[in-house]
């Protein structure tokens, strides 16, 4: 990371305007205006397993279903909130805002239902192991909307570089591919190697197509991991800070869903805990004034502790399977889970 940068990824704003069509581009659409309400959008499927659907796939198509439909009901309460502002005539400010209170009030279920998906721990767990051991708690991931990087930055190469852009068309192809790639990784280091990938892809092309208002065409488009809401940024510091949260969320899925029956899985999990501790920090540091909940300070702060606490709690445990053989490893085990109990339970 360069240092010149960071003022720039620190300047992420919420731009109500550029929400203005979202529905259009949210995944498993292919475009139109929503026309009513029973124009709900589709489920859209986020992994693919081969063979059968596991408990954790239902769950990622129901979660990302529910995030489309939030989206949907958010596009609603804004058109009827500017209905509101702009209309002269009695009747249809009441029916505006009798449609407002009902986004309003259908978001909150749908919000609801999102936490009741989001608590199920179980199914980011070692199958073999579920009930002999305590659950470890993952991040969800955030998820995002399908995005074709050709046409802008094929304008952007024929108006600003004056290049023939005809040449580049495979390269922006794989490009978008790569991000596609990105927002639908396999759930193992292969799909965190694909984020580091296309982050890396980003962090370049950042300078080259997102540094003036002509390259600034790209929407990201990105749901919240906590309460589901979209938000929609021109800001290649939202997309990079979006892809690192995702990526330390994916070492607590990949932690939580390890064995712990060895020492040698106990080091790797402790290992992911830290390094999406680490990551949490790095955008709490560096990515300020987020237009969504999972990325304020105080939530992350939240994560950061959790992902300390449970490296404590594994850090005890790998002294389990070591065997207290001696009176000084259960002197040792219980000054580590003494720090445990400092991390889970704050002082008053």
């Amino acid at each position: 990371m360069e240092e010149g940068n960071k003022t720039d990824d620190k300047s992420i704003e919420q731009d109500e305007d550029t929400l203005e069509g979202l529905t259009d581009q949210l995944p498993g659409k292919t475009g139109g205006k929503i026309k009513g309400r029973r124009n709900t959008a589709p489920a859209t499927s986020v992994a693919a397993t081969a063979g059968h659907e596991t408990i954790r796939t239902h769950l990622q198509k129901k979660r990302a279903s529910i995030n489309q439909n939030i989206g949907h009901e958010v596009e609603l309460k804004k058109g009827a909130k500017r209905l509101i502002r702009v209309s002269s005539d009695l009747k249809s400010r009441e029916t505006a805002l009798l449609e407002a209170h009902y986004s309003d009030s259908k978001i909150q279920l749908l919000q609801q239902e999102l936490a009741g998906v989001n608590n199920s721990l179980q199914a980011y767990q070692d199958e073999s192991a579920r009930n002999v051991q305590i659950p470890l708690i993952p991040v969800l991931m955030k998820t995002s909307s399908k995005n074709n990087f050709i046409k802008p930055f094929t304008d952007f190469i024929n108006n600003h570089y004056y290049e023939d852009a005809g040449k580049f068309q495979e390269a922006l192809y794989e490009f978008s591919e790569l991000r596609l790639t990105m927002c639908n990784p396999v759930k193992d280091q292969s799909g965190i190697d694909s984020m580091y990938e296309y982050y890396s892809h980003l962090y370049i092309c950042g300078k080259r197509f997102f540094g003036s208002v002509e390259g600034s065409q790209v929407l990201f488009v990105w749901y919240d991991a906590v309460d589901g809401i979209p938000a929609a940024q021109k800001s290649v510091a939202f997309e990079k800070s979006s892809v690192l949260f995702n990526i330390a969320a994916m070492h607590t899925q990949c932690a939580a869903r390890q064995s712990r029956s060895c020492m040698e899985n106990i080091e790797e999990i402790i290992l992911r805990f830290r390094k999406a501790a680490g990551m949490f920090e790095y955008v709490r540091d560096n990515f300020h004034k987020s237009p969504t909940t999972d990325m304020k300070g105080k939530t992350l702060d939240f994560f950061i502790v959790l992902m300390k606490a449970q490296s404590e709690l594994l850090t005890w445990e790998k002294e389990v399977v070591k065997g207290l053989k001696k009176r000084r490893g259960f002197c040792i085990s219980l000054l580590i889970a003494y720090q445990c109990y400092k991390f889970v339970i704050p002082r008053s």
